[in-house]
């Protein structure tokens, strides 16, 4: 078993979620039954239902195979020869947790987010747009983090409330010397990355808290090079599938 105590409590309900390494591959998808792929038409990471079952497949290719039952209250991982427990932990917490939580009937958004005072900011865009940067310094200027990647999104009394996945932040090592005027913990993320895991202290609680806004990441242009701007984004259905595309949906709704 590996453990992984940045997950207590799961913003979640339901029976908890068995993880262990499975001594024989996981059962193989029909080519039919891939209903999903990340980046689209790559194939870099995929999701199918296995043949004969209910359960879902979750690839990763060269890395790790983790077996998700239908309802997600259980999960197996195998992982590859070469990947080794910090590659592994990554895996489960940044990009298979989410997954799981989703198959709970959860709403997760792929998102960076930190409070203030008694609301949370939540920011999202396409990968390299800087939404763990833009996090840590909010943090850095005492702004207190809640995540960099899995926010769960979740009706109040009269509001959304946003709840973090666990308190992640993973940087590259020139965001951290850039960032902090002392070095904080640092610990590997994966073995095929130079990104570091950043451990944190005075990060927000795991409680949910009011979302006041959510701010989308646009390209960079050249017009930026003389300040940052603002602009209202509109419920247009353009604007609509930038916050789909930055979901993670249950498997329902992908196989639809």
């Amino acid at each position: 078993m590996i453990e992984l105590p940045a997950i207590e409590p799961l913003p979640s309900k339901g029976p908890d979620i068995t993880i262990g390494p499975r001594s024989t591959p996981a059962q193989e998808p029909a080519a039919s039954d891939w209903i999903h792929h990340w980046p689209e038409d790559s194939g870099a990471i995929s999701l199918g239902r296995c043949s004969q079952s209910s359960d879902f497949l979750l690839r990763f290719p060269d890395l790790a195979d983790f077996l998700i039952s239908a309802d997600g209250s259980a999960l197996g991982a195998w992982p590859a020869p070469e990947t080794n427990a910090d590659t592994l932990r990554h895996l489960i917490l940044d990009q298979v947790l989410p997954r799981v939580l989703a198959h709970r009937g959860q709403l997760v958004l792929h998102a960076g987010a930190a409070r203030i005072g008694q609301e949370a900011i939540a920011f999202i865009g396409e990968t390299g747009r800087g939404k763990s940067t833009l996090t840590a310094s909010f943090h850095a200027a005492g702004y207190p983090l809640l995540s960099d990647d899995g926010l769960v999104l979740m009706q109040g009394d009269g509001t959304t409330c946003a709840q973090p996945t666990y308190p992640s932040l993973r940087l590259w090592p020139e965001a951290v010397a850039g960032l902090f005027a002392r070095t904080p913990g640092l610990a590997p993320m994966a073995h095929y990355s130079s990104k570091q895991r950043v451990t944190l202290k005075d990060t927000a609680d795991n409680k949910p808290v009011s979302l006041a806004a959510i701010y989308v990441l646009a390209p960079e242009t050249q017009e930026d090079a003389e300040g940052i701007s603002l602009t209202t984004v509109s419920p247009s259905e353009d604007n609509q599938s930038i916050y789909f595309e930055k979901c993670f949906l249950p498997s329902s709704a992908l196989d639809g």
